[in-house]
């Protein structure tokens, strides 16, 4: 067990200020996003044009797996075409500012870029493929939200003629806004920290296990030649609920272990996208024609994707950032503070969520 803690601590060490920096930009873009609404206007077009701006607004978005369904679903059912929804449910569980930073320390700027890369391949090609199998503009029928009898007509006392009454419900004044800057922290380190934080501290947990314990195993030769890596690396994300910022530790876990990156990349693409919670809706909201196509390009191009990063760099290990990857002997203190900061932010995020369950 020593070994696993120690592997754990390190990895909270060289990740936390990346993710503390994450969860700050996060609250900003919602924020920037929530006062122009107008941006994700062009998503509901049908057509490439929808495609390809659902994939490059998707890259940044600070939204986890388990609140993205609903986010594209929302899209589908207000007239997004069925390639823009499926390119943006590849794209924004796939990567967002938090993993990218963690990606950064954790594996190294080498997959730090080429990960949006491949997320945005991916989307940009399914969504065009789930498009061209399947061009129909139809969008799931959904009942109207009935009026609420309160907000329907008002009473017959209050706000009518002659001038409403001092204690009319109209005199009642309107609540101050928060400033800016307090909305977006809270949102970061609230909202979206409650979120991701259960599957956050699984992958943090689980990757700190592969970090100590696989690398006295022979990965490589147990799993046989790179395609049947990659193949197992699907067979592990496809059904599994994970985040993009929890499959990243877990990635540098399997990496340290003896799997070639290209096949971890196949899995930090595959998991966070797919789920099999998520799955059995998409096929209900998407059609089954498009459904085959939409999970067919995740696999393909996911494959296709840890292909060409293992040709990339020959095959041989990334340089990794740290934490998961090899034990740095000392840290500065600010690493420590953002590490302790982060873990009392992770604790909190866990028990408002335990509460509310």
């Amino acid at each position: 067990m020593t070994h696993f803690w120690t592997a754990l601590i390190e990895t909270l060490i060289e990740a936390a200020p990346w993710l503390l920096g994450g969860f700050a930009l996060s609250g900003v873009l919602h924020e920037l996003l929530d006062a122009r609404p107008g941006l994700m206007d062009p998503l509901k077009k049908p057509g490439a044009r929808s495609v390809i701006m659902a994939t490059l607004i998707g890259l940044p978005l600070p939204l986890c797996s388990c609140s993205v369904l609903p986010t594209a679903l929302t899209l589908r059912r207000s007239g997004a075409s069925r390639g823009a929804t499926a390119s943006f449910l590849i794209t924004v569980p796939e990567t967002d500012v938090v993993s990218m930073g963690l990606t950064w320390a954790l594996l190294g700027p080498v997959m730090a870029i080429w990960r949006p890369i491949a997320s945005l391949i991916t989307g940009l090609v399914t969504g065009l493929a789930v498009d061209a199998a399947d061009p129909g503009d139809d969008v799931p029928a959904t009942k109207p939200s009935p009026t609420p009898l309160a907000m329907a007509t008002p009473p017959a006392s209050c706000c009518t003629e002659p001038a409403p009454e001092p204690a009319c419900c109209c005199s009642t004044p309107t609540p101050t806004p928060r400033p800016f800057w307090i909305r977006a922290l809270r949102y970061g380190f609230v909202k979206f920290f409650d979120d991701i934080a259960p599957t956050l501290s699984l992958g943090l947990l689980v990757g700190a296990a592969l970090t100590a314990w696989l690398p006295l195993l022979d990965v490589a030769s147990i799993t046989g030649s790179r395609l049947i890596t990659y193949a197992v690396m699907l067979g592990l994300g496809i059904p599994m609920y994970v985040c993009a910022a929890s499959s990243t530790p877990v990635a540098a876990g399997l990496i340290a272990a003896g799997v070639s990156p290209g096949a971890a990349l196949v899995f930090l693409l595959a998991g966070p996208a797919t789920n099999s919670a998520s799955l059995l809706l998409l096929r209900r909201e998407l059609g089954g024609r498009a459904f085959v196509v939409y999970l067919g390009g995740i696999m393909v191009l996911s494959t296709a994707m840890g292909l060409l990063f293992d040709a990339w760099i020959g095959g041989a290990a990334v340089v990794l950032g740290g934490g998961a990857a090899h034990v740095h002997s000392s840290h500065g203190w600010p690493a420590v503070v953002a590490a302790v900061v982060f873990v009392s932010l992770l604790l909190s995020a866990l028990w408002r969520t335990k509460v509310r369950r």
